[in-house]
């Protein structure tokens, strides 16, 4: 083994040394940019973007790109790096660059053998860059896999997963990553944006029917309800089906999806619902879709779909009572609004009276399917405080005593000042 890894060694230098001399520049059109790529020197991967240069690699260590290209937001360029001091030598790079210059995501990425990114693939808006695994047996390049990676967002991390056939052609099948061993022959695998891996005779999207709608990948023909596919097909229609493929029966159901409410929801005033297909019954009448109900009560949604589906949704929609609470007391009057038809002590009372008598009261609510609510309060006129009552005295006491006084006042002076007689 020993003399196996030294022949490597060797055999890999000297590919570096021949690379090196006929390393040629690459010059490709990103994003209205120039990017440039040339080897200097000191056998540094310059790559000029714009106004901004890189620098991968150098001396020893030499990176050469395969392309560069775009994410349509960042520069992107990859390939692979050799390094005579790692133990495999050969690794897969990805260097990608912001419009502003900065630096991303620069790694070097090593699967355990001899690495390689080759491409960059655009699975209907999901951003795959494909690595290829080999490994060598001094002689010769062994094909051991084949990697899938998909970044987030900002590419701080990515999740990977491995095709161990060999991958002769892609094709993009209604988002999805199709692959096969031979140019013209049939697939053998299909890998989904997640990302994930199935093969032939296995079916994606059984397990995603509760959104509204369903997506089915597959290799090669399938049966749904007597209705054949290739591929892939799309479920839109609420219901119940039975799926064939490769001679395995699958049986599926596609649920409704209802907005506006929920199973048990408790709401005050109008809702809206809307339902993804199927036909719709409030109570038993047709509800179309997008219409609002606003009766107070009790209610049941029931939606049906194909092969005798079915999906129900119990809800309340209360009156929403102001102006009183149960087991208040008021010292003054109250006005009551409320939704529903109500009775105010057994009598009909509309939303909106005001209601003075002291007393006891009890409103009650009635609504469809049974619903009631009842609201107990109590008017109480407030006592007049004492406090306010002893003021109250005080400023009359005041204003008898100042009235008094200018009466004296007045007696006193007319009888210092008489009068003159005429």
């Amino acid at each position: 083994m020993k003399i196996i890894a030294f022949i490597m060694v060797l055999w890999l230098v000297s590919t570096v040394f021949t690379e090196a001399h006929a390393f040629r520049d690459q010059t490709y059109e990103v994003l209205g940019e120039t990017v440039h790529i040339t080897r200097l020197s000191d056998r540094t991967l310059s790559i000029e973007i714009g106004e901004h240069t890189h620098h991968l690699g150098g001396g020893d260590v030499r990176y050469y790109a395969n392309e560069a290209t775009t994410d349509g937001e960042h520069f992107i360029v990859f390939g692979y790096v050799i390094d005579p001091s790692t133990p495999t030598f050969y690794d897969a790079f990805i260097f990608i660059v912001d419009d502003e210059g900065d630096t991303v995501y620069d790694e070097v990425l090593d699967f355990g053998e001899l690495e390689e990114t080759v491409a960059l693939i655009d699975v209907d808006g999901t951003w795959m860059f494909r690595i290829n695994k080999s490994s060598s047996d001094g002689h010769n390049y062994v094909f051991e896999a084949v990697f899938f990676l998909v970044f987030n967002e900002d590419y701080t991390d990515f999740e990977k997963v491995r095709v161990d056939t060999f991958v002769q052609r892609m094709e993009i099948i209604d988002g999805a990553l199709y692959l096969s061993d031979t140019y013209h022959g049939p697939f053998h695998t299909f890998v989904t944006p997640q990302p994930h891996v199935y093969r032939a005779g296995e079916v994606a999207g059984l397990q995603d029917g509760d959104d509204g709608v369903m997506t089915l990948r597959m290799i090669g023909e399938a049966i749904l309800d007597g209705v054949v596919h290739e591929n892939h097909l799309t479920i839109e229609e609420a219901g119940h089906y039975t799926l064939v493929h490769e001679g395995v029966t699958h049986a599926l159901t596609l649920e409704a999806r209802v907005e506006g409410i929920e199973d048990g929801g408790v709401y005050t005033g109008e809702v809206a619902i809307v339902f993804s297909s199927g036909t719709a019954h409030l109570n038993g009448e047709r509800l179309a879709y997008g219409e609002s109900v606003s009766c107070v009560g009790h209610h049941t949604l029931i939606v049906r779909g194909k092969n005798g589906y079915e999906k129900t949704l119990n809800f309340t929609i209360e009156s929403g009572v102001m102006g009183v609470e149960d087991g208040a007391v008021y010292g003054s009057p109250v006005t009551i609004h409320f939704a529903g038809e109500g009775t105010l002590n057994g009598m009909p009372f509309k939303s909106g009276t005001r209601i003075e008598a002291s007393g006891e009261h009890t409103l009650t609510i009635s609504g469809t399917n049974g619903y009631a609510e009842t609201v107990a309060f109590e008017i109480t006129p407030s006592p007049t405080p004492v406090a306010t009552t002893l003021m109250i005295v005080e400023i009359a006491l005041v204003a008898i005593a100042v009235a008094l006084i200018g009466v004296l006042v007045f007696f006193a002076l007319k009888k210092k000042h008489p009068r003159p007689s005429s």
